[in-house]
């Protein structure tokens, strides 16, 4: 009777501290309406293995409790197929919800679309991601996006407190500067991955990271003890 006990207690604990770990709850979806001729299975295992990958996956050394954890959205839209190759070409939509401390309602801290998606994909491949080594485009594509928006987050919790994370986002962004795909190249353009997390590097975007804090830590979080001084915290 002790040892089941001990069991339980120890499988409770063990729960209760992955239930601590976990930093994104995200909801994946693969749209296929423009792919014909194409089994679903292909796309509802490639929609369950990234949803898997992504909330299943402590990608910090932080505890975030569950109601703390940052709710992310990643909307893939399949534009092409190649059978052959397993080859993906979509638009990603990502959006990131931060919850407002003291309160049961959350704002949008990251919202983008990635019109220049691609990768391979075969059905049941295993999705693994190392930032210092990347062999997967559709991986370190989500692993840029989760440190950039993890990244956003720390920094509106304290003055400049992404730092560590949105480099691990760049460190990414460089990694990956010889996949075939767009959007990871320097100079492609002014507003793909590397353009994005390069700006927000810059010295020059330290004030508006620093907005960050004053508007959500000092604005809406402290809203419920003095609306009024959130309120010009905000307004600042």
């Amino acid at each position: 009777m002790q040892l089941l006990r001990t069991i339980i207690i120890s499988t409770l604990l063990i729960a209760s501290l992955s239930a601590r770990a976990q930093e994104i709850d995200a909801r994946v979806t693969v749209n296929h309406q423009k792919i014909e001729q194409t089994s679903d299975a292909l796309f509802e295992s490639l929609q369950t293995q990234l949803a898997e990958f992504i909330n299943n996956r402590q990608w910090t050394s932080m505890q975030f409790r569950p109601s703390e954890r940052l709710q992310c959205t990643f909307n893939f839209t399949v534009n092409k197929y190649d059978e052959g190759s397993n080859h993906f070409d979509c638009t990603l939509f990502v959006q990131c919800m931060r919850p407002v401390f003291n309160s049961s309602y959350t704002t949008t801290l990251f919202a983008t679309q990635d019109n220049n998606v691609s990768f391979n994909y075969q059905e049941f491949d295993k999705l693994e991601f190392r930032t210092d080594q990347l062999y997967n485009e559709l991986t370190a594509l989500v692993g840029y996006y989760i440190y950039l928006m993890l990244g956003l987050d720390c920094d509106a919790m304290a003055p400049l407190g992404g730092t560590d994370l949105l480099q691990t986002a760049q460190t990414i962004v460089n990694n990956a500067q010889s996949f075939a795909g767009k959007g990871w190249k320097a100079f492609e353009n002014d507003r793909n991955r590397y353009a994005v997390i390069n700006d927000l590097m810059d010295s020059g975007m330290e004030p508006f990271r620093r907005m960050q804090y004053t508007y959500y830590r000092s604005g809406l979080d402290t809203m419920n003890e003095n609306a009024d001084r959130s309120r010009a915290a905000i307004t600042e």
